[in-house]
């Protein structure tokens, strides 16, 4: 986390829940985002 304290109350004002990942969940969400931008990039 990068030391935000106003993330919970985002979250609350917002009615989501709050949550923390760990590295390995952060890892796949990121290789994901990577690989769908590669799969777009072809339609430009």
């Amino acid at each position: 986390m990068d030391g935000g304290t106003w993330y919970q109350e985002a979250c609350i004002s917002v009615g989501l829940e709050h949550r923390l990942h760990s590295p390995y969940e952060k890892s796949i969400v990121e290789r994901t985002i990577e690989y769908l931008k590669d799969r777009t990039e072809a339609f430009d």
